[in-house]
């Protein structure tokens, strides 16, 4: 975009210097304008975004407890509440859109006029000469055929943005200290990754760290444990950036961000080849590679061939693929990918003891380099680890 508007302003300079710098200076300010103008609209596409959830939840709240309000005839009343939520999510999105198709058609019409500013003061700077003239205007038609599209892209772009921004900020992803300062130093001599002084708490002001001071060996595997509500995953999110503690340092043992990958418990694939969701996001592995790897790990049972490796989606085998096999999968990237860092939130819960074993055994082949730390429940698998760290309640 910004490569075809110098293309053209130096086009409009060789007839007319002034024109084209005026050229420039108004398209720019065009751009400017749009940049403005999407901007302005974010505040509306997060409470978009909130209605939406809304009757999202309501959704699986009035499905999850219909035998309760058939057997207490409340079946008018929750409909009812329906749809005044269903009719305050038509507002916002209608106010989203009607925001977003003024500022369009604005843009096309401020686009306009500009250009025919620019050819009058162009034909009045040029005078009678008629070649010259012409070439002005075929120049100015095809900037605006070229150039007029930018306001409606980045509304575009930036309403998807907007969106993605308020569902992270729902969940409290990359949730900032009042300071802006980001937790992360980096130590390329360093030997383990350090905690140091950390403080986290969620919205309820609850804390789930407290000036915590903690060391994870580099290229070890360590499992940690406790009770639930001490943090375990917590410390996970906060490992990849996902939250943010409001005081203390987060020390790496790299020279600057490491490649770093995260397997919760319960995650959901991509509808896409199962070649694909292993291989996520795109690195480059031969399918016979993959399907080894698939062999090795007893997926051979659901996916029984290479073709089916690179054609099934999850949504071609959803009535057969369980909770396991989905880790498997995921598991199965982690092997692709060798991370350097690998944090697992019990990803073998849904997994036999006989597969079990033959994770860990893959891990120790694949990956014995890479730091891993596991929030591990059965005791069992312990031995594996060759450190253990517990965390308890004050």
């Amino acid at each position: 975009m910004f490569v075809m508007l110098i293309m053209y302003t130096i086009m409009l300079s060789m007839q007319n210097i002034f024109v084209g710098i005026l050229y420039l200076l108004f398209f720019v300010g065009y751009m400017l304008i749009s940049v403005w103008m999407a901007r302005k609209n974010r505040d509306n596409v997060a409470a978009s975004l909130k209605s939406s959830s809304k009757v999202n939840e309501y959704i699986i709240d009035y499905y999850s407890n219909i035998e309760t309000i058939l057997s207490t005839n409340s079946k008018n009343f929750e409909e009812q509440n329906m749809d005044k939520i269903l009719n305050n999510e038509q507002k916002t999105f209608t106010k989203v859109q009607g925001i977003t198709n003024r500022a369009s058609l604005f843009q096309q019409f401020l686009i306009v006029i500009l250009a025919c500013i620019i050819t009058i003061l162009g034909q009045f700077l040029i005078g009678t000469k008629e070649s010259q003239a012409l070439s002005l205007i075929l120049i100015l038609l095809y900037s605006i055929v070229n150039l007029s599209g930018f306001g409606t892209q980045y509304l575009a772009i930036e309403e998807f943005l907007n969106r993605i921004s308020s569902g992270l900020s729902e969940l409290e992803y990359g949730k900032k200290t009042a300071g802006d300062l980001s937790a992360f130093w980096f130590d390329p001599n360093g030997k383990t990754i350090d905690f140091k002084h950390i403080s986290y708490s969620y919205k309820n002001k609850q804390d789930i760290f407290k000036d915590l001071d903690l060391k994870f060996k580099k290229g070890k595997m360590t499992a940690l444990v406790g009770p639930n509500g001490t943090g375990k995953s917590t410390m996970l999110k906060l490992l990849t950036g996902f939250y943010q503690p409001q005081s203390g340092q987060i020390i790496l043992p790299f020279a600057k961000q490491p490649d770093l990958m995260y397997l919760p418990q319960s995650t959901q694939l991509f509808n896409r080849s199962i070649m694909a969701n292993i291989c996520y996001p795109n690195n480059k592995v031969a399918v016979k590679e993959v399907f080894k790897l698939i062999e090795e790990v007893n997926l051979n049972t659901l996916i029984h061939t290479e073709k089916d490796l690179t054609v099934k989606t999850p949504g071609d085998i959803k009535n057969k693929i369980s909770g396991g096999e989905k880790q498997k999968i995921l598991f199965l990237r982690a092997i692709i990918s060798k991370p350097q860092i690998l944090l697992l939130d019990e990803f073998t819960s849904n997994l036999d003891e006989n597969t079990i074993a033959i994770v860990y055994r893959m891990i120790k082949k694949y990956l014995p380099n890479v730091t891993i730390i596991s929030v591990v429940h059965r005791f069992a698998e312990l031995k594996y680890y060759d450190e253990v760290v517990n965390l308890k309640k004050d």
